[in-house]
């Protein structure tokens, strides 16, 4: 997250279990619905069985692109 802050992008953190908590300046929120500006890039890093419902939520919202990480 650090890293994408550096180069220019703005990166809100996604965790159900910790919304309301500030990453790197962010306040974490619940799922990518609660995202209030237009959203580019949705990266996943969680497991692959989740995969499918957050591209879900992804396509729900009009992301571009949908990232997996290991």
């Amino acid at each position: 997250m650090k890293y994408m802050q550096e180069f220019g992008y703005k990166v809100i953190p996604v965790n159900p279990f910790s919304v309301g908590e500030t990453i790197y300046g962010e306040t974490v929120v619940k799922n990518l619905r609660d995202i209030k500006i237009p959203v580019d890039i949705v990266d996943v890093f969680r497991p692959s069985k989740e995969a499918p419902m957050i591209a879900k939520e992804a396509i729900t919202i009009g992301a571009k692109f949908f990232l997996l990480q290991y």
